[in-house]
C-alpha cells in the first residue's frame, strides 16, 4: 500500500520549506481537514501523514502544532489524546469565549461553534405564542430545534 500511496498523497500536498505549512490541495471536509481514501475508507490527511512519515497507523489523535487544519507537514504533527488536544487548544487560547470549564470540548450557547441563534432570539422563541412551524421559519432554524428550545432540551440554560 505504501508505495503507490506515498506519491498520490505527496502529489496533493504543497510541500514547501521544512518548517512551513504543508497544506492539503485536494478534498476537504467541511472543517478544512484534507482527506484520502485508502482501501475503500477515508481518511483525514494529516493522519495518512502521520502514517507515512512513522510507518505506523496511529491509535490516538493527529493534532496539529500549528492549528491548520490542511496542514500535512509531519513536524507540525504530535500524537494525543481528546484531553491532550482539548489541553493544547485552551493554552493556546483558541477556547470558545465564556467558558469557564478549562477542557470542555465544545462552547455552550452563543459560545458554541455551531450556534444558530442568540441568547436574546432564544428568549423571545421561549416566550412566543406562535406556532412551531413559524417560528422555525422566522428564525432559520428547523422546527425540531424550536421544539427542544420550548421544551428546555435545547438552551436549557436560557429563562425568559
Amino acid at each position: 500500500m505504501t508505495g503507490k500511496l506515498w506519491k498520490r498523497f505527496w502529489d496533493k500536498v504543497d510541500v514547501s520549506d521544512d518548517n512551513s505549512c504543508w497544506e492539503w490541495t485536494a478534498s476537504k471536509t467541511r472543517y478544512g481537514y484534507g482527506r484520502i481514501g485508502v482501501d475503500r475508507k477515508t481518511y483525514k490527511a494529516h493522519r495518512i501523514a502521520w502514517y507515512l512519515n512513522t510507518g505506523e497507523m496511529p491509535n490516538l489523535l493527529v493534532c496539529h502544532k500549528c492549528d491548520n487544519p490542511p496542514c500535512c507537514n509531519p513536524r507540525h504533527l504530535f500524537l494525543g489524546t481528546h484531553k491532550d488536544n482539548q489541553r493544547d487548544k485552551v493554552n493556546k487560547g483558541r477556547q470558545s469565549k465564556g467558558i469557564k470549564h478549562a477542557l470542555r470540548p465544545r462552547g455552550r450557547g452563543e459560545t458554541s461553534a455551531t450556534a444558530k441563534l442568540r441568547e436574546d432570539e432564544v428568549r423571545t422563541i421561549l416566550r412566543s405564542k406562535k406556532s412551531l412551524t413559524s417560528l422555525a421559519k422566522e428564525y432559520g432554524v428547523s422546527k425540531k430545534q424550536i421544539f427542544r428550545i420550548k421544551h428546555k432540551q435545547a438552551w436549557s440554560h436560557v429563562n425568559e
